[in-house]
């Protein structure tokens, strides 16, 4: 009976930390200065994925190719069906928007800002696209669970997570953005050299 007893004390306390909600293991996501210099290190990259965005007044969703080289960044976001919504070329903090008849355009971010309906974070998404914070400014970073990175910088917060590898490192596979009522998501199908 003294047995029984023990048992079913030691089954209840094994069922009673059973139930209890386990937390992931959490680690404070820093990047290290070699992670940076991996990342920084690709100077051509190109990407397909899916954008979408989301505020108090609208929400849209595009497929977005990106591709980057050491002087600029050239962005197509286009519909479900193919239909090019914009052409845009990001180089030594210049915007110009590529017209459907091939006139190149020079625009401000608030013009880029009326264009998309919001004004992205233009000059920091080449970094946090690669899962690192713009190097030229500080970020906060919080703690994540294991395989996420999450920080503020520029008044955007910014979750990085699905990170896999490419070349000699490994860059995030979604990303979601957000500031106020902004709610910008990047998912990544294919990351390219």
């Amino acid at each position: 009976m003294k047995n029984f007893f023990c048992y079913g004390v030691l089954a209840l306390s094994l069922m009673a930390c059973s139930s209890l909600p386990t937390r992931e293991h959490e680690v404070e996501g820093q990047v290290t200065a070699n992670e940076i210099n991996k990342v920084m290190r690709e100077t051509y990259w190109h990407l397909i994925g899916r954008l979408s965005m989301r505020n108090d007044r609208e929400s849209w969703f595009t497929s977005l190719e990106w591709r980057h080289n050491q002087s600029d960044d050239f962005l197509i976001l286009t519909t479900t069906l193919g239909g090019v919504v914009a052409k845009l070329r990001y180089a030594a903090g210049v915007i110009t928007v590529l017209e459907p008849d091939k006139v190149e355009r020079v625009i401000s971010e608030q013009e880029l800002g009326s264009l998309l309906g919001y004004s992205p974070p233009i000059q920091h998404l080449r970094f946090w696209v690669r899962g690192i914070p713009n190097p030229m400014l500080d970020a906060q970073f919080d703690l994540a669970p294991v395989g996420v990175r999450r920080f503020s910088q520029g008044g955007w917060y910014i979750n990085l997570e699905r990170f896999g590898a490419f070349n000699d490192g490994s860059l995030p596979g979604k990303m979601s953005i957000s500031k106020e009522q902004i709610k910008i998501k990047i998912v990544v199908d294919k990351w390219l050299d």
